[in-house]
């Protein structure tokens, strides 16, 4: 039985921050990210004159994406981010706000021409998502005191499977259903009782 803990595989590749990330977020995640975004060009008609998104400004822009959570700066409005004297200069120096929010506005995670062709609710995701569930249980080795929970992630936008829950502290959400590692605190969640795609949650 393998040792509880963090696995061989991931030790032996963690030498900075990026590359703790690169196991999270794969290169083969990144290319269907990019891929699938620029594909959006063919189906809206206001893409047609804007430039490809390449694999370096997706990562800037990702990162831009952590910073924005790092300052906490959720609620702040985007164009305040970019301005000289309140906003971050870093945000400035990376890239410019509309362009920024270019491609916040055609970033996609899947093939729109083959997406009715998925079943599930979260078909807009499934690729990310499998890819995902693939990568992790590289990663993590749980213990063997394991509860099972659940939890509401708070979200008030336009959801197909998103629930109410008067008693809880957020009441409009996604219903996760977690397996609790007891020990370490790590969580694997499920969404709703019949996903069949599991993913790690700290």
């Amino acid at each position: 039985m393998p040792k509880p803990g963090m696995t061989t595989f991931a030790i032996s590749r963690i030498s900075d921050i990026p590359s703790c990330f690169a196991l999270f977020i794969t290169e083969e995640i990144l290319e269907l990210v990019l891929e699938t975004t620029n594909l959006e060009r063919h189906h809206k008609p206001g893409c047609r004159g804007w430039k490809e998104v390449d694999m370096p400004e997706l990562k800037a822009f990702l990162g831009l994406l952590l910073l924005v959570g790092v300052y906490h700066s959720r609620r702040e409005a985007t164009q305040s981010l970019w301005e000289a004297q309140t906003g971050r200069p870093v945000f400035a120096a990376t890239v410019s706000r509309e362009r920024f929010e270019e491609i916040s506005g055609r970033l996609r995670f899947n093939n729109r021409a083959t997406r009715t062709h998925r079943c599930c609710k979260q078909g807009v995701f499934c690729p990310i998502v499998e890819r995902w569930s693939e990568q992790l249980p590289c990663m993590w080795v749980p213990e063997q005191t394991l509860t099972v929970d659940e939890q509401l992630v708070p979200f008030k936008g336009c959801c197909s499977f998103r629930v109410y829950m008067p008693k809880k502290p957020g009441r409009y959400g996604l219903k996760m259903w977690l397996l609790c590692d007891s020990v370490t605190s790590l969580q694997r969640s499920q969404r709703g009782p019949k996903a069949s795609r599991w993913c790690w949650a700290l």
